[in-house]
């Protein structure tokens, strides 16, 4: 690897990999089939709200981060120092991404009510969804 990106070589060591696939896999069974609550269309106001109390919350904490007090942003495209032009656009990415993510998962639970809703339909689903995004070779 000639190229490497040093900034991500402490994601690539196995405890940050082994980490990160149990993670994935304990969300994957809570939802899939721990949790089982249908999730509806007519239900899509409540993810924009949720992101909202959340970004919120990650403003009210920038001052609080740092042990001097300067304003200390958690994540990068956070940053209200940017501008309100940047500000507006990356919230509206933001909306746009967790609107798509939530139809997606509403058609997966159609899809999962589809054929059944059983606990090994949901567990199966688990299963190609963990192996698509669990990394074991970076």
């Amino acid at each position: 690897r000639k190229h490497e990106i040093k900034g991500s070589k402490n994601l690539r060591r196995p405890v940050s990999l082994l980490q990160h696939n149990l993670n994935l896999i304990s969300c994957l069974l809570e939802v899939g089939v721990l949790g089982r609550l249908p999730i509806g269309l007519s239900h899509y106001p409540t993810a924009p709200m949720f992101g909202v109390v959340y970004v919120f919350f990650m403003w009210s904490m920038t001052h609080r981060l740092a042990s001097d007090g300067s304003p200390q942003f958690v994540y990068f495209f956070f940053d209200t120092t940017l501008g309100k032009r940047w500000v507006v656009s990356v919230m509206l990415s933001l909306l746009s991404i967790l609107l798509m993510f939530y139809f997606v998962f509403a058609l997966v639970d159609d899809v999962v009510m589809f054929w059944g809703g059983s606990w090994p339909v949901n567990l199966a689903l688990v299963g190609a969804f963990a192996s698509i995004f669990c990394r074991f070779r970076d």
